[in-house]
């Protein structure tokens, strides 16, 4: 299995605006391009860009934003929204939602968290709600247990070192 990602990060509060920029674009991009956008709880992150974006104009954002409102009734030629946490049955934790869907994964439980570690599980996570969407939506089937963890390994080596440590960063395969 073969996944693609995007991923932009900040050592420095000042930095702050491109990054809400870079974000903006790539929800843009997604939003008009992505046969399904999903996400967990996604209604209060994407609440905290629009705040930070402050009076820039932020297309990406609003559209997912006003999207995400109404998922239930996908736009035409839009991504279709599915938020792991609120949408399927029961509104499963996302635990339980991947033991359903027979997925395991685990935080990369370092004591110390660098940058590149919480990089590296902000994108797990994000293959995690994936996958979860994936499987609640018949897009994909597995009989045997997915291990998030393997596929992070044999995909982004290049990208992030073994237990998810070392991040180049940028854009990484297709999806």
């Amino acid at each position: 299995m073969s996944f693609g990602f995007r991923a932009a990060s900040t050592r420095d509060r000042d930095e702050g605006p491109e990054l809400v920029r870079l974000t903006d674009l790539y929800l843009l991009h997604a939003f008009r391009q992505a046969a399904v956008l999903t996400g967990h709880l996604l209604a209060a992150d994407l609440a905290i860009l629009q705040a930070l974006s402050g009076t820039t104009v932020t297309r990406g954002i609003d559209a997912v934003r006003r999207g995400w409102d109404g998922r239930s009734t996908p736009a035409m030629g839009k991504a279709a929204m599915v938020d792991c946490g609120l949408d399927l049955p029961g509104a499963p934790s996302l635990a339980d939602a991947c033991e359903q869907a027979h997925i395991t994964t685990s935080a990369c439980g370092q004591s110390t968290q660098t940058q590149e570690r919480v990089a590296a599980q902000a994108v797990q996570r994000a293959l995690t709600i994936g996958l979860v969407c994936a499987r609640h939506l018949g897009r994909y089937t597995w009989e045997q247990a997915v291990d998030v963890n393997e596929i992070m390994a044999a995909t982004a080596w290049d990208c992030f070192a073994p237990r998810a440590s070392t991040p180049t960063g940028g854009d990484h395969g297709a999806a």
